[in-house]
């Protein structure tokens, strides 16, 4: 239950970094290609 709350609290940190994490991925992928 504390996790499902911490994660409820923060849903948009959480969202904003998979995004960058996204971001970064796709930029290296096309820096290596």
């Amino acid at each position: 239950t504390a996790q499902q709350a911490a994660a409820t609290t923060v849903p948009e940190p959480s969202t904003l970094g998979l995004m960058f994490v996204a971001l970064g991925s796709a930029l290296l992928r096309r820096r290596s290609l």
